[in-house]
């Protein structure tokens, strides 16, 4: 492989293995691997995460 061939191959490995990072981080989380991780996804998904924390967590107990 020539000099270029290496440097693209190289930045192909990191930008692959950011996208695994991002898909197994979300498939961990929502349980599933979406068909497609766009812009409008994530952002979604980050509203979600920020909603949530801002969310008081109630706890019921059953009435027996």
């Amino acid at each position: 492989m020539n000099e270029y061939d290496q440097v693209s191959y190289k930045e192909y490995e990191q930008a692959t293995r950011k996208v695994w990072s991002i898909e197994n981080k979300i498939k961990d989380r929502i349980g599933y691997y979406p068909q497609k991780i766009t812009e409008p996804f994530l952002a979604s998904y980050l509203e979600r995460i920020e909603r949530s924390e801002v969310k008081p967590m109630k706890i019921y107990k059953k009435e027996e």
